[in-house]
This record gives C-alpha cells, structure tokens and sequence, in this order.
C-alpha cells in the first residue's frame, strides 16, 4: 500500500533536507505545472523576483534586451535578471543548509553556475529537464552544464540517450510530470455534442492541424472545434482558421468544462516530453488524438489514437472516428482517466522522494 493510500505524505520525511528552487511560468493555469507535486513535497523556496521576464513599462523592448544581456553574458539561452535573482539567493541559502538537495524545476533554463558551489556548500543541486533533443542542444545543455550537478531528473524516457552522451546512468532519474487528478476530472455525464478541442501552442505543428480540420469539416459538418491559448507566437507562426473558436484567458473551472464536454482533444505535436494539456485532458475523460513523437505514448497509454507526425490524414482519419462512435470515445476516455491516476501528483510526490534518497547515497560527481 502506497502512502497516498495511508493517507500519508513523504513531504515530512524530507522537511528541511530538500528545496525546489524555479520561477513558474505565468502561462501555466493554476491547477497545473510541473511544480505541482511541491504541495505533497518539498520545500519551495521563493523566488526573489515574482516574475521570469523583465517587462519595463511604456518601454516592452527594454526588458528583453536586459534580459539578452544577462544571458549573454552568463551563456545561456533563456536566462535572465529574474533567474539570475533566483539563483543567488538559493546560493544564500545554501550557506545556512548543508547536506540539503537544491531541485532547480526548470533545468533547461534556470540553472547556470549554482551548481559549481555545491562540493564548497555541502550540498547537493540537481535539476529537471522536460525539452526534447532539438530544444536541449538550442537551449546549450551540455556538459558545462550537467557537470555541475549531482544528477538529473527527466520527465521522459526519450530524453535518455540524450543526456546518457553527458552523464554516468547512475546519476540519470525519470520521474513523469504529474496532474491535479482532484480538480481535472471528468464530468457525471459526457456530452455527445460533436466538440473537438486543441490547448496550447507550444512546439505544435499547426499547418497539420489546420489540415486535419479542413478534411473533418468536410465529412462532418456539425463539427465545433475550439483552441484554447494556441493563437500565440509559441511556434513562430499564429494559428489560423475559419472554423476554429480561439479562446484566450479562460479560467481553470472553464478549461475544465471544455476537457469535459470535448468528444476528443486533439494534439498535433512537433516534438513533446510531458505535456500539461495531455494530461489535463487525459484526467476529465477526454479521448485523445494525438502525434506519436518523444514521450507521448509513455503518458498516453491506452486513451487515445496516435498519428503519425506531420500527417494530417491520419490525424482527421482518428478524430472522425472519436466523433462517429461515442461508445469508443467513451472507452478511450475511461481508459485516459485510468492512466491519469497514475500521474497524480501525489504519486509523483512519492517517485520524487525516492529519488531524493538515491541521489544522497550517490558519490560526488
């Protein structure tokens, strides 16, 4: 019997001997985001500044080429006055906490030279990478970065021979990304109203999608489809179509609704590891289309159709027979939910703990 199921947390067990250090990401509704499992956890420290970017009023310019700056001049990708902050003042609190282990959330961005005071502090840094292949050799992950720490955290399977070119396997972990499994549940009742839904726009293949749409209007009519935070700039190019009702903004309590009443959620993925959407829609009972890339069949299970990337047939092909058939939709979904509790951030909480104790038995890197 696990500890959730005692109703017990691990986060006593390790109530002062680990930190979670990250910035969120203001994107992320509420009741999502890596960082989740920290309730059950695990102590966030909080970071100095409450943002990740710097925005300067009346000059929106000004910020980013601060922040350019600092990451130019700290080599790193993504960095900025913000993260810099943040690591200093973990460094401080380093001082007063030896034998910890400092967990940098966001490793693909927010660690930069913390980790080269951990043998001099006592302590121990390591750090969470979610970014495939081509977003980590952008982002510069390299041994400059990864010698600096005790061991990293992987969201994803996929990401392994990646970072097995720069690290011993001993100090390689995966742990998956969790869910609210609480808040995003399914509905009493699914709806049979021919609604299709997509959420989010980051590494998302839109000419694909858009497609796919195209080729669904054609045979069902009746169809609706929605995209919620996917008319952005995330992939460089602004998702269009005449059908589509974008959606920006929305509440937690609305996302939820549309994942509930959704006949299939739809992803048509460039390169994915975890995905918060994926989960999301999984935990309310939505069937998922989805492409088969990176890390998206260790998570999805049996509660979806995978397509081939870039192949807008097979991915209009999937979501008409979601819409066709609510007796399969209703499978798929079930089985979505059942594979979602496995990602419980209380679950995870427990994966984490566990990882935490190899880590300090580890031998310095």
């Amino acid at each position: 019997m696990s500890s959730v199921e005692r109703g017990a947390a691990p986060k006593e067990l390790f109530a002062g001997r680990v930190f979670l250090v990250g910035n969120r990401y203001g994107h992320h509704a509420r009741h999502s985001g890596y960082e989740g499992f920290q309730r059950y956890l695990g102590n966030p420290l909080k970071p100095p500044l409450g943002f990740r970017f710097l925005k300067v009023k009346n000059f929106p310019m000004l910020g980013w080429r601060i922040d350019s700056a600092v990451g130019w001049l700290m080599r790193r990708e993504c960095y900025s006055v913000a993260l810099l902050a943040t690591e200093i003042g973990a460094a401080v609190h380093m001082m007063s906490h030896s034998g910890s282990i400092y967990h940098f959330l966001y490793g693909d961005t927010d660690v930069c030279w913390l980790g080269r005071l951990r043998k001099l502090l006592g302590t121990r840094v390591v750090a969470s990478f979610h970014e495939a292949d081509e977003g980590l050799e952008y982002l510069k992950i390299d041994q400059r970065i990864t010698r600096a720490l005790d061991a990293v955290i992987l969201v994803s399977d996929a990401q392994r021979p990646y970072f097995e070119k720069l690290l011993p396997p001993e100090r390689i972990f995966v742990v998956p990304h969790g869910v609210d499994t609480e808040f995003f549940h399914p509905a009493p009742q699914r709806s049979d109203a021919p609604l299709l839904l997509t959420v989010g726009g980051h590494l998302r293949d839109f000419e694909t999608l858009e497609r796919a749409i195209d080729r669904i209007q054609a045979e069902v009519p009746a169809m609706r489809f929605v995209a919620v935070g996917a008319h952005h700039g995330h992939t460089g190019r602004q998702f269009a179509h005449p059908r589509v009702e974008f959606r920006e903004g929305v509440s937690d309590e609305e996302l939820r609704g549309l994942y509930q009443r959704a006949r299939a959620v739809m992803f048509s993925f460039k390169q994915a590891t975890a995905n918060n959407s994926l989960l999301e829609a999984m935990a309310c009972g939505a069937p998922v289309v989805a492409t088969e890339v990176g890390g998206v069949r260790e998570y999805l299970g049996g509660g979806g159709i995978l397509s081939p990337a870039y192949d807008s047939g097979a991915m209009a092909e999937a979501a008409m027979r979601l819409l066709r058939d609510p007796q399969l939709a209703g499978r798929l979904g079930a089985a979505g939910r059942s594979a979602a509790m496995q990602f419980d951030y209380r679950l995870i909480a427990e994966r984490q703990a566990r990882v935490y104790s190899e880590i300090a038995a580890l031998g310095r890197g």
